[in-house]
């Protein structure tokens, strides 16, 4: 269940900041004034001082911020300077610019690049900071010196960001990582959040969280661990989720939980998982967003600026529950896959068990109704006030799609398990209405996962004779539908689900008086569209929509009858086609030569 944040958005946040050189590091002569800028910087590193020591550091954060001047930065040798001193330092606040550099640096999306900055040594020193600070957590915690306090923390959040942005993009790092006890041990010291900064604790849950992924090793380690005992961790989910940024950290505990297997064979575990999931559904952040146009202008200027200020924090809490909001919606997703042995032969009592526990768990705390009601895009004035900010403005807009996206999911998978799992949601029109309505989202991917997401209610629906006799579809919902099969600028995924949802309503018992229009479509796909994928969609259907005797005058004055004719010439194999789409080409031309015969005898 992944959690840590795409390679694209990490990187759009880190280009918010700009660098000491401005534009002319992009300039010609560019690469000399950063040659000229570095230099002097790494004679400062090497300086006794304190103060040079740390005013050379907090330059390079900046100028690392930069991902274009990673390479240039790396071939000067900031990396064995900075290392120098994050490891013979002792003072904190030196040592935090330092990760800090470090932390910039391992946003680098050239794995060979990353691979020569973060070698065994550069992991060996940032580890053996990492277990030498926390072993002074609870010294620190007594100091009444705030500056001294936050830094240290900051940098004990820094190095955690470090070991997981290497271990998303490598699984080089992963393994690395999963076999160095000290180190996880530290790491797991710093989720404490009721003691602990919220913000160390979420980075280093984090971590945890991308280790923890499909990772033997780590499950071994987490097992044996008594530092970090699954009892304990459960405790975890207790706390005050309504607190900033609390939410966040609780559901990336559970999702470390989910994966190390035991959310359904421990005591209460799966219960305290979905009720603080359902605690932060609550919350609708997007509606919240309206009252906030008023401070992006200073939030914005603040994050440029690395400053805190009020507007900042407010809009960061808001989105990281929004974050929290994805995890656990993610989380609930992955419990709904069944395991692959699941869906074919025999049923597995216990994977039914465990499906029965969490849908009786989703249902006591109304999950189904909290998610659709978070399925709906920004106001478009909040959508343009965000847009106007520029890469700033479209990070947040990014998380907000994200969230759209964990909830068209996890909707996909509730529609596929057991049929009269579907029961268990309250309002299917409502559900249908809400899915609809993104459709046409401007963001391709949430419109595409929205249309998933119907068919796979619709396919539901059918196999329940009471809502199959009562569902109704308006004629303005299937002529947009209709509108998104024959766009050519639809994607190939989008089309196939457009022609299924179109199969599904001519099934419906509502959907009668509109078989003639929803075949002409059908027809038209089946000869016409560009893509094998979605013909033998259509094709198909063709059968499941147009097989019986009561649907032949609509198969007549459709135009099916003669496009059926027409369609072996049209079914054959295209170079490159894969397997997997070779062998239901060859299902669907025996299948339809046994529609024709049974058509032939009506």
């Amino acid at each position: 269940m992944p959690k840590h944040q795409a390679k694209k958005k990490r990187k759009a946040k880190q280009r918010q900041r700009q660098n000491v050189l401005g534009a002319e590091e992009k300039a010609p002569g560019g690469e000399d004034l950063l040659r000229k800028a570095i230099q002097p910087l790494l004679i400062q590193l090497a300086d006794d001082a304190p103060d040079v020591q740390h005013l050379a550091c907090n330059t390079l954060a900046h100028i690392t911020a930069d991902p274009d001047n990673h390479a240039s930065a790396v071939e000067l040798g900031v990396k064995e300077s900075l290392r120098k001193v994050l490891y013979e330092s002792d003072n904190v606040f030196i040592q935090c610019e330092a990760a800090g550099c470090f932390r910039n640096l391992a946003t680098c999306e050239d794995d060979t690049m990353l691979a020569i900055i973060f070698d065994d040594d550069t992991q060996s020193c940032l580890g053996n900071i990492l277990v030498q600070r926390v072993a002074e957590i609870d010294t620190m915690l007594e100091s009444d010196d705030q500056d001294l306090k936050f830094c240290f923390f900051n940098l004990l959040t820094q190095v955690c960001k470090i070991f997981s942005l290497l271990c998303e993009q490598s699984p080089v790092f992963v393994d690395n990582l999963s076999t160095a006890s000290p180190i996880l041990c530290s790491i797991a010291s710093c989720m404490r959040a009721n003691v602990l900064p919220v913000s160390l604790s979420s980075a280093a849950a984090s971590c945890m969280l991308i280790l923890s992924e499909e990772n033997p090793t780590f499950s071994r380690w987490l097992t044996h661990n008594t530092a970090l005992d699954f009892t304990n961790l459960q405790k975890l989910l207790s706390l005050h989720l309504s607190k900033p940024q609390y939410a966040e950290f609780c559901l990336t505990v559970a999702g470390i939980l989910v994966n190390a297997g035991v959310s359904f064979s421990l005591e209460g575990c799966l219960s305290h998982i979905v009720a603080a999931i359902s605690t932060a559904l609550s919350q609708d952040i997007s509606v919240e967003l309206d009252d906030f146009i008023g401070i992006l202008p200073q939030a914005r200027q603040a994050d440029h600026d690395g400053l805190c200020s009020p507007q900042r924090e407010k809009l960061e809490t808001a989105f990281s529950m929004m974050r929290a909001q994805c995890v656990g919606l993610e989380l609930l997703t992955n419990m709904l896959c069944l395991p692959e042995d699941c869906n074919e032969g025999e049923p597995n009592l216990q994977v039914q068990e465990q499906l029965s526990n969490l849908f009786a768990e989703l249902k006591a705390n109304d999950i189904s109704n909290k998610a659709i009601n978070l399925c709906h895009p920004l106001s478009p004035k909040t959508h343009e006030c965000f847009t106007v900010l520029g890469e700033w403005g479209t990070h947040y807009l990014a998380q907000q799609c994200k969230l759209l996206h964990a909830c068209l999911n996890f909707f996909h998978n509730l529609f596929q398990v057991e049929p009269l799992d579907i029961m268990h949601v309250d309002g299917v029109y409502g559900i249908w209405n809400t899915l609809f309505l993104l459709f046409q989202h401007p963001d391709e991917a949430v419109a595409q996962s929205a249309c998933m997401s119907g068919w796979a209610l619709l396919r539901a629906v059918l196999l329940i004779d009471q809502l199959r006799q009562t569902l109704a579809i308006p004629q303005e919902q299937i002529d947009l539908v209709a509108m998104l099969v024959v766009g050519r600028s639809q994607e190939e995924d989008m089309r196939i689900a457009c022609v299924g949802i179109l199969a599904c309503v001519a099934q419906l018992a509502s959907s009668a008086q509109f078989l003639t229009r929803i075949g002409k479509v059908i027809a038209h796909t089946a000869l016409k569209d560009r893509s094998l994928c979605v013909r033998l969609e259509a094709v198909n259907a063709v059968f499941d929509a147009f097989a019986e005797p009561e649907t032949n005058d609509h198969y007549v004055n459709s135009g099916l009858v003669e496009a059926v004719a027409n369609l072996k010439p049209q079914l054959k194999s295209e170079p490159g086609t894969p397997e997997d789409v070779s062998v239901r080409l060859e299902d669907t031309i025996v299948n339809l030569q046994h529609f024709l015969q049974y058509k032939s005898e009506q």
